[in-house]
């Protein structure tokens, strides 16, 4: 079985960095845990909600980590059970965090699992921001079956963007899942539930001093 990996290097664009971009090559500190508070506060969507979501800080909060229960899209539709083509979530996430202190994403690694019959397809969509900021980062992948196989999605921020120093920010992901069958009704799915695959989203955060 292989996995099939994918790269995505997003470049922010020019407002985003006249706001505050700052090279990721400065000097860095690993914050103390009682320094920083990272809460996940509210979902919108179909494919997650507060029963069926895990979220993880490590204790250096460098790493946020999310896992799912039922978020696939797959098609044609399960006997009795509604069509679940398309699969949205979106997670909001508030950071506070005191003076002296700024952060950044600087990449993300995205796990999943993808079963489908010759001529379906799938697709897989993220974003993440900040509130109040106009620009986002953004990865898309689509994939041909036949395929029965993990996938991952690698994206490396092309220019790290940091938060406003010290206080409280918020911190949107936004997450789509999309299976089309192919013209005979071939089956697909594309899955991001962690205890079937082992899937999961990363966040992987830079603290520096500011």
């Amino acid at each position: 079985m292989r996995t099939v990996t994918r790269t995505a290097i997003v470049l922010l664009g020019a407002s985003a960095a006249l706001a505050g971009a700052t090279s990721s090559s400065a000097a860095t500190r690993a914050p103390r845990a009682d320094e920083i508070e990272i809460d996940l506060v509210n979902f919108a969507g179909n494919g997650c909600n507060r029963g069926n979501t895990t979220d993880f800080t490590s204790p250096d909060k460098k790493v946020v980590s999310l896992l799912f229960d039922d978020f696939k899209a797959y098609a044609p539709a399960v006997p009795g059970e509604p069509n679940h083509r398309s699969r949205d979530c979106k997670i909001i996430f508030r950071v506070t965090y005191p003076k002296g202190l700024t952060f950044a994403v600087v990449d993300s690694i995205y796990r999943g699992y993808l079963n489908m019959e010759p001529q379906s397809s799938a697709m897989f969509k993220a974003t993440y921001r900040f509130t109040g900021e106009q620009d986002h980062s953004f990865v898309e992948e689509t994939y041909k079956g036949p395929l029965l196989d993990p996938f991952q999605v690698d994206k490396r921020v092309g220019r790290v963007v940091f938060a406003p120093c010290g206080g409280r920010q918020t911190f949107v992901i936004d997450q789509a899942l999309h299976i089309t069958p192919g013209p005979a009704r071939e089956r697909g799915e594309i899955s991001m539930v962690s205890q079937d695959h082992q899937a999961s989203t990363k966040y992987h955060l830079e603290w520096k001093t500011c």
